[in-house]
């Protein structure tokens, strides 16, 4: 198989006006997306492409299914920077509240305890 191997999307992304992510397969979270969050970024997507994330629709991310409405929507937002910006700016502080890995782990030890009383015991904190 033929292809490109890229260290680090990160630039990429950095540099791009709208992250697009047109998935029409898959499961569980799209890490992909979460990562041009991360990075302050519009998200355009499929419902595909935004299971498994708690956004809100048109704030925090964009999500169309329909070729012409997803090309509408993307289209749209190059043309309105400022609206590109906000939603980029409403993704990276979801990503902060709700995603950062110190909120994860926090959650996820919450969890195990009220599972287990004998939890901390075993814990590798």
């Amino acid at each position: 198989m033929n292809g490109c191997w890229i260290d680090d999307v990160r630039p990429y992304i950095a540099n791009a006006a709208v992250f697009i992510a047109p998935l029409r397969a898959g499961s569980g979270t799209k890490i992909k997306v979460l990562n041009a969050m991360a990075q302050s970024k519009a998200v355009v997507t499929t419902s595909v492409g935004a299971e498994g994330i708690d956004a809100t629709r048109g704030e925090e991310i964009v999500v169309a299914d329909a070729p012409a409405e997803f090309a509408d929507e993307t289209v749209f937002l190059l043309q309105n920077p400022d609206l590109v910006q906000s939603i980029g700016a409403k993704a990276r502080q979801l990503i902060e509240e709700k995603y950062d890995w110190r909120i994860i782990e926090r959650d996820i030890h919450e969890l195990y305890k009220k599972l287990s009383p004998n939890y901390l015991q075993f814990a590798f904190l």
